[in-house]
């Protein structure tokens, strides 16, 4: 802040921790640019970040002293008053008006002895003409944040404005401070009611958003800066005014003839202001604003509206998400070339039948085989990714492929085997082309409980792979029904009447030149799903199908000539292959989100339901809403989450690989660090795998209910898209099997620990949590209700990290009980289950508040208080969803709980102006939305009536003669029915 005392500069400047700076600047020449005699004086007040500054020099006081005035706001709500010393020796507190309460202050005015700071539903006026500060507070009744606040010393009152452009006035009655709305007023009467009524009603009525407010110089009128939600300019042939406040009067004129304000810079007229003047003593605006309000109803100028002001570099964001501006480039020119080519057309998938839905996904097999393999690998992941959410169904055709078949070849494989199926035709699809067989139609995510058998047959040299059960058919194979010439089959491995476990096999399906199936090899179609219909899913049988020893993968467990069996030392890294289709999971919760946010967000944005009901008003925005910001703002906090969480989760997993694949022969205590990430690195993602896609499958479904009853159109994108990303809840683990699974790992953690074991770094907190025996939980409760509830993202992760530890160790108390009732160890863990699975969601929503905080401190500056505030709102929503553990924890008391609700409301309002700009930083073209509902020009009313009608031409009604006419027009012979009497009175 840059203001003066008297004649002499004055920076004050606010810091992150509370730390405040006043610096006096002594200029001795106006035209050197050295600054001499500079003054600092430093000191602190409260421990949070400084957002808000306010300075009153002495020479506003009516009896000047030699103290000026600084109030200090802090981000936790709390507003000090300090008095600085004219030669800037001396900080000294004078008052806290105002404790912490979670709502910032947000607008401030300074007049003679006076200041007057808003905040949220309360404005603060502090008197100094008797010296000590006199405080008034008068609660104010409004939705949207206050953003400016104007004292009118003529008529003794003050003018309160909120960014959703309710005008209130608060007015002096002797020594008192009253909302002039209470009835009564006489200054409501001496308005005549203008400012109160008539004028709030003009301006509400059409939607206008109040960025900034003033009074003229000559007093007679009330100046307002608008964010209007038309394309017309405030400022006539000049830069479009976003946010402004009239600190410097006099640079200021007023023709009160042409009513109209002009701003002079360097002696001239810079321009002039329009349709934002008020006339405070007639009662009027200057233009009719009633014939604006058609321009306003149109969707294409409403959403142009919303991108006016982005607090935040669009652009810049984009980079950060795609992790840098050369994979934004890239993915930009992918996207431009799937929608040049008439083969990736996917609107109108709603009316195609299967065959052709599965028929066109072929041809993208064909010529996305030839990209793929011979593409940098960059590009063909960028590629896929877009695909993921454009095609999900043709995406999972090709990835079972190249992601499940020639993944297993590459996990599993020796590196001899694996030349030998590259050469084969594995990797480009010349001549192979790849299934994955593990899930059977009686067993799924209890993968050592598979039934098909290998049984080696050492004269032979070959395995017998045999379905011996009718539920140890292969079941929802990818690709099994039409296309796969192999299988990659989990079966169990049998050696001289021995079972060494689950293996895997290439088992020859089909002929690869007459495409007959295999001797013993039966394969059927699972038909109609719920959805991704472009995979030809079906099931598999074999009758003693021999193949040769060699197609058994041994790069873990071997089998040799003679029928000797060598196994791993340590079995479970055949595994680590596997974790590869659950962290992509989470990259691909992420994508999904985003397109469906978008598509919400922006319909949201153009869509209005309801007015004030004045004649002719337009209606309201959903957006503006408090409720639907609620619904969708809290949703879009979880994508960015999300999208930060897989950016760790491929980060680390990546990592794990390189680790395994460099252990060759390695012993000791290299392959036990490897096999101790490898278990952090499963129990990490398959968490994130099942509460990932939990919460994205919410997010579409909440997204696609937002879009009313135009939600349940398969035209509309997002009816499909649930459909199809359901199974993502079951297949690669079912998300309940996998929740355990962390549980069971977190368990066993904790117990480590307690016997001295080092925690790994994702389980750092529960250090401070755990007591040297691990049963005790010392939790750092929130000091007092004036507590930094959500002021921090340090204070978030602090609460987190307590209702995770505790969650931790209940599941470890619940399973010790277990031991101590004579359970064995398996039957104690299946006896804490619930309290595991608990425990992995509570560890989940920590890693994923933790990765998003740290995403935070690596941004860039201009983003990163809007990603600050969005990693608040994710904490503390979650929080409130969860807010009995976080009760019982013992960090949180009931009403600090109603004061994080209070934040997340206020949380929404400051985010809603950035609503459609944080959905545009998502970066997805029109054509990847896939949704007239989400249109970036947003004209989406005419462009979902084209698709229909273009896709639904009228046309004769194929059953008119055979059944609907013969429905009218059957009659009843034997019957007839009673005539109809008629009371001729």
């Amino acid at each position: 802040m840059a203001t003066e005392n008297g004649s002499v500069p004055v920076v004050a400047c606010g810091s992150m921790n509370g730390k405040v700076s006043v610096i006096g600047l002594g200029v001795t020449d106006s035209s050197s640019a050295c600054i001499e005699g500079t003054n600092v004086l430093r000191f602190t007040t409260q421990p949070s970040a400084i957002t808000y500054l306010a300075w009153i020099p002495d020479s506003q006081r009516k009896d000047p002293s030699d103290e000026c005035i600084l109030a200090v706001g802090s981000s936790n709500g709390s507003l000090d008053i300090w008095g600085i010393k004219r030669d800037f020796s001396q900080a000294t507190a004078m008052a806290q008006i105002c404790e912490r309460d979670w709502r910032p202050v947000t607008a401030h005015s300074v007049g003679k002895d006076m200041l007057t700071l808003a905040k949220l539903g309360q404005v603060i006026l502090v008197d100094f003409s008797a010296g000590k500060p006199k405080v008034h507070k008068v609660a104010l009744e409004v939705t949207q944040t206050i953003v400016a606040c104007v004292i009118d010393e003529t008529r003794g009152c003050v003018y309160v404005g909120s960014y959703g452009f309710e005008i209130i006035v608060i007015e002096r009655r002797g020594t008192q401070w009253f909302n002039a709305t209470d009835k009564g007023s006489p200054l409501r009467d001496n308005l005549k009611k203008t400012i109160v009524r008539s004028f709030t009603t003009k301006f509400n009525m059409l939607r206008l958003f109040l960025r900034g407010m003033s009074m003229s110089p000559n007093g007679r009128y009330l100046v307002f800066t608008v964010d209007d939600q038309v394309n017309w300019d405030i400022i006539r042939d000049g830069p479009e005014i976003t946010r402004m406040h009239f600190h410097q009067l006099s640079d200021w004129s007023v023709n009160d003839s042409m009513r109209t304000l002009k701003r002079i810079i360097g002696g001239q007229y810079h321009g002039d202001l329009c349709y934002n003047l008020f006339d405070i003593l007639n009662g009027e605006s200057t233009e009719t604003l009633a014939n604006l309000a058609d321009s306003i109803q149109n969707p294409k100028a409403s959403i142009a509206a919303e991108r006016k002001a982005p607090s935040f570099p669009i652009r810049e964001l984009t980079y950060w998400l795609d992790g840098s501006k050369k994979t934004t480039e890239l993915k930009e020119r992918i996207m431009l070339e799937l929608e040049r080519d008439p083969l990736w057309r996917v609107s109108d998938y709603p009316n195609l039948s299967l065959a052709e839905t599965r028929e066109r996904a072929m041809k993208k097999v064909r010529r996305l085989a030839d990209l793929a393999t011979s593409r940098p690998l960059e590009e063909t992941m960028v590629r896929m990714s877009i695909i993921s959410v454009v095609d999900p169904g043709f995406w999972t055709r090709f990835g079972v492929h190249f992601g499940l078949f020639f993944g297993a070849l590459q996990g599993q494989a020796t590196p001899a085997q694996l030349a030998y199926w590259m050469e084969k035709g594995a990797f480009t699809m010349q001549g192979i082309t790849g299934c994955f067989g593990m899930t059977e139609l009686g067993h799924g995510s209890n993968v050592a409980g598979l039934e098909t058998t290998a049984t080696y047959d050492p004269n032979a040299d070959e395995f017998d792979v045999h379905s011996p059960t009718l539920t140890a058919t292969k079941w929802w194979i990818g690709g099994a029904a039409h296309t796969a010439t192999h299988c990659a089959v989990y079966a169990q491995l049998i050696v001289n009447g021995k079972r060494y476990g689950t293996k895997t096999f290439v088992v020859q399906l089909r002929d690869t030149k007459t495409f007959e199936l295999m001797p013993g090899v039966n394969i059927g179609d699972l038909g109609k799903k719920m959805g991704r219909d472009q995979i030809d899913n079906g099931w598999i049988r074999f009758t003693h199908v021999r193949i040769p020893r060699s197609h058994m993968l041994m790069k873990h467990t071997k089998v040799l000539r003679s029928g000797e069996v060598i196994e791993p030392p340590l079995a479970q890294l055949a595994y680590g292959a596997l974790i590869q289709g659950r962290v992509s999971m989470v990259s691909d919760s992420a994508n999904v989100a985003k397109r469906a946010l978008t598509i919400a967000t922006r319909y949201a944005s153009v869509r209005r339901q309801f007015s004030d009901g004045t004649p002719g008003a337009p209606e309201t925005k959903l957006i503006d809403y408090p409720i639907h910001q609620h619904r969708l703002l809290p949703l879009m906090a979880q994508t960015f989450a999300m999208v930060f969480a897989a950016r760790e989760m491929t980060a680390s997993y990546q990592q794990l690989m390189s680790q395994l694949n460099e252990l060759g022969d390695s012993k000791g205590a290299e392959v036990d660090n490897a096999i101790k990430n490898l278990k952090e690195t499963h129990a990490t993602s398959a968490g994130l795998k099942a509460f990932c896609t939990w919460m994205c499958l919410n997010i579409i479904d909440q997204c696609r209910q937002s879009l009313g009853g135009h939600g349940y159109s398969a035209y509309t994108g997002l009816s499909q898209a649930y459909s199809d990303f359901a199974v993502h809840c079951t297949w690669e683990g079912d998300n309940t099997i996998l929740t355990l699974q962390c549980g069971r790992y977190l368990v066993a953690t904790a117990l480590d620990a307690r016997r001295g074991q080092p925690l790994p770094a994702n389980l750092a907190y529960l250090k401070s949590a755990l007591s040297s025996d691990g049963k005790e939980l010392k939790v750092k409760p929130c000091v007092g209700e004036s507590a930094d509830i959500a002021g921090s993202l340090d204070t978030l992760k602090a609460a987190w990290s307590s209702v995770a530890a505790n969650a931790i160790v209940n599941a470890v108390r619940d399973f010790e009980a277990g031991l101590a009732k004579g359970l064995s160890k398996d039957n104690a863990y299946e006896f804490s289950s619930a309290s595991r699975l608990h425990a992995a969601r509570m560890h989940t929503y920590t890693y994923l508040l933790h990765r998003f905080a740290a995403q935070v401190e690596q941004s860039p500056q201009a983003l990163r208080p809007t990603l600050t505030l969005l990693a608040q709102l994710f904490g503390a929503h979650s929080a409130i969803n969860h807010s009995g553990e976080f009760l019982q924890s013992g960090f949180y008391s009931g009403a600090q709980i109603e004061t994080l609700k209070a934040f997340v409301n206020d949380a929404c309002a400051r985010i809603r102006p950035d609503a459609v700009p944080l959905t545009d930083a998502f970066g997805y073209t029109d054509y990847v939305i896939n949704s007239p509902l989400g249109r970036y020009d947003g004209d989406v009313y005419e462009k979902y009536f084209e698709l229909v009608t273009s896709l639904n031409p009228q046309k004769p009604i194929p059953y008119f003669d055979s059944l609907i006419r013969p429905l009218l027009e059957r009659t009843n012979e034997s019957q007839p029915g009673p005539e109809l009497e008629i009371d001729q009175e």
